[in-house]
């Protein structure tokens, strides 16, 4: 029984490994993020950004969703962490949230919607690219 669980788990990185594999830690939900992914039009591609606040992780199935305001209406997006349509992903600020889902921000719009700004977050972020960097 553990020589397939090894297997399946050497098969796994393998798959993981050939695509970008864009860590979870990088955000969490209510930070918002500018997700730059490729979209083809015909033969030409082109990159495009989304910007809004994640909603939601899911580490089973390796998705987070977005939600960003258009023009009065909001639009949500599902995009998987292991695409190779994701370029990168930008962290833009920290949100203070108690939830690592926060549904009930659909029920919210205008400036109910807003969250506050985690200024700790940003801090240890800080700390640990210069801890990086040494």
């Amino acid at each position: 029984m553990t020589h397939a669980m090894d297997f399946a788990k050497k098969s796994f990185s393998k798959i993981m490994g050939t695509s970008k594999n864009l860590s979870h830690a990088e955000f969490s939900s209510g930070d918002t993020i500018a997700v730059h992914f490729k979209i083809k039009e015909g033969e030409s591609s082109r990159i495009q950004i989304f910007e809004g606040v994640c909603i939601g992780i899911n580490r089973n199935s390796e998705t987070f969703i977005v939600r960003k305001e258009s023009f009065g209406d909001y639009i949500e997006k599902l995009f998987p962490f292991n695409s190779p349509l994701v370029e990168k992903i930008e962290l833009k600020r920290t949100g203070r949230v108690r939830r690592s889902k926060i549904n009930y921000i659909r029920k919210l719009s205008g400036k109910k919607a807003r969250l506050k700004e985690d200024f700790n977050a940003v801090k240890k972020a800080k700390l640990k690219a210069v801890a990086k960097s040494s």
